[in-house]
């Protein structure tokens, strides 16, 4: 991320290495808007940080990647 610039473009191949969390998520989004920089997801070039669908879209499958962590957790936990 430090090395990151205005105008440059974040190429993600998955969005489960971008972001592990929905904190996290918020946390990376404001970044890289606060620093003009796109990301573009390569498995699904229809996500994008550019519009509020695009970010809606990005939140639930983070929201469902971070469920899935935590019911992981607590089967290996029984």
């Amino acid at each position: 991320m430090d090395s990151l610039r205005e105008g440059d473009e974040l190429l993600v191949a998955r969005l489960d290495h971008f972001a592990r969390s929905n904190t996290d998520l918020h946390t990376l989004m404001s970044e890289l808007q606060h620093k003009s920089v796109k990301a573009r997801f390569l498995g699904n070039p229809s996500m994008t940080l550019d519009t509020a669908h695009g970010e809606f879209v990005i939140a639930i499958l983070v929201a469902c990647a971070t469920l899935e962590r935590q019911l992981i957790l607590t089967r290996k936990q029984d």
